[in-house]
């Protein structure tokens, strides 16, 4: 557990990213982790910018590995319309995701969590991959077992807004994608800057 918790604290001062609900100590630090992470060095080039950006924008999505990134990007260059949209589209739609985007659970960590133990489903059936693609029209719901579980209930009380893309019914913890997220909704606390890591991938 402390490895796990350290490599998050790792990510936060090396990409600038926060997660809330996760205790850091990158306000005391602000620098990049490391022996040599307080020195300043020369200018980082375009790759090494590009490459920084693109794992800021994966580590803000939990634990998803650079395979499943990539081939995010890859099925995303194959649908028609702006690459980069379609992208964030469907890093959004994951259901690890959404069920962090509709506050049921305090952490994008947490959420894949209730997801993989089985606590979620979605139109009435249990899903437990967090990666599985929600589809606009989709109800998810949270198992009634789980509704005053301490760890939703954090996530209940988050002062984060659920995105305008979920309708969201509170009494039975469940909601509706609506339809598929505009980019400009999601609630990042980052540049995104997704068009550099349209770049980096498409070199």
């Amino acid at each position: 557990m402390t490895k796990i918790v350290n490599s998050k604290h790792k990510a936060e001062r090396r990409y600038g990213i926060f997660w809330e609900g996760i205790r850091s100590s990158a306000s005391v630090r602000a620098y990049p982790a490391g022996q040599h992470g307080a020195k300043v060095f020369g200018k980082s080039t375009v790759y090494g910018q590009q490459m920084k950006v693109k794992q800021r924008l994966k580590k803000h999505y939990g634990r998803i590995s650079e395979k499943q990134f990539y081939r995010t990007y890859l099925q995303a260059t194959s649908v028609k319309g702006d690459t980069g949209s379609v992208f964030l589209q469907f890093l959004e739609q994951r259901l690890g995701t959404c069920v962090y985007r509709l506050k049921f659970s305090p952490t994008i960590f947490s959420a894949c969590q209730l997801v993989s133990h089985g606590h979620v489903f979605v139109n009435g059936a249990r899903v437990n991959v967090g990666s599985y693609r929600v589809k606009v029209g989709d109800v998810i719901s949270l198992d009634p077992s789980m509704h005053s579980n301490s760890v939703v209930q954090r996530g209940q009380s988050s002062a984060r807004r659920i995105p305008e893309y979920f309708k969201l019914e509170e009494s039975n913890f469940s909601a509706v994608l609506s339809y598929a997220p505009d980019p400009s909704q999601i609630p990042y606390p980052f540049d995104h800057q997704v068009s550099s890591v349209i770049e980096f991938y498409a070199r």
